[in-house]
């Protein structure tokens, strides 16, 4: 619940919460670098669950 509060923080509010996107993702053994589109987001999309992991805030 603590990190959903960040990430609240993080888009903002009103005006400014719109059209952002923000992935918060974690790896063990610190090799993800977020400077490699491609290879972030095939992390992202290998290990997300649709049902849990996805938030919509409107």
């Amino acid at each position: 619940a603590e990190l959903l509060t960040i990430a609240k923080h993080i888009l903002g509010t009103g005006q400014l919460s719109l059209a952002k996107f923000l992935f918060i993702t974690a790896d063990d053994t610190q090799q993800l670098r977020t400077h490699d589109i491609r290879a972030y987001m095939q992390f992202v999309l290998e290990r997300i669950n649709w049902q849990r992991d996805v938030h919509f805030y409107t």
